[in-house]
């Protein structure tokens, strides 16, 4: 499924591992953090 959430700018790549994106925040109904997880 990853790539599937990838596509849709839910998750996004990072040399740290994979991020969800402020758009998979709002989403789920959450708030996006404050600061960027990167």
């Amino acid at each position: 499924h990853e790539p599937y959430l990838i596509q849709q700018g839910l998750l996004k790549r990072t040399p740290r591992g994979r991020v969800a994106t402020e758009r998979a925040y709002r989403h789920l109904g959450y708030p996006p953090p404050v600061e960027p997880l990167l």
